[in-house]
């Protein structure tokens, strides 16, 4: 979830009306198992009486730190700092000064 929040999933608005131009998320590459990384499950022994069998989860607490990684990961590698979600190749073009001469980018 994160790293589709960081570098895929994103609603274009009309800055003037404040409506929306994309029809929401689907036309964006949904994530599928291929593109997460290996994942280690570490179960924790816990006597919490709230959850099914003391059970926690951390699904979505850890969405948000996830896109920090992502950003920070991008500026040790660029210098720059990107603050707009989502993080794509061209938000970084343009945050590291490179011009496009139309026969790609140099």
């Amino acid at each position: 979830m994160g790293i589709g929040m960081a570098l895929h999933e994103d609603l274009v608005y009309d800055p003037r009306s404040g409506v929306a131009l994309n029809a929401g998320y689907y036309g964006d590459r949904v994530l599928t198992h291929r593109d997460a990384p290996e994942i280690d499950v570490i179960f924790i022994e816990s006597d919490d009486g709230y959850g099914p069998f003391g059970a926690k989860s951390m699904g979505e607490a850890s969405k948000i730190p996830a896109v920090a990684v992502i950003a920070n990961a991008i500026f040790n590698a660029t210098g720059r700092r990107m603050r707009d979600l989502p993080i794509t190749r061209d938000k970084i073009v343009m945050a590291a000064g490179i011009r496009d001469s139309g026969f790609g980018i140099r």
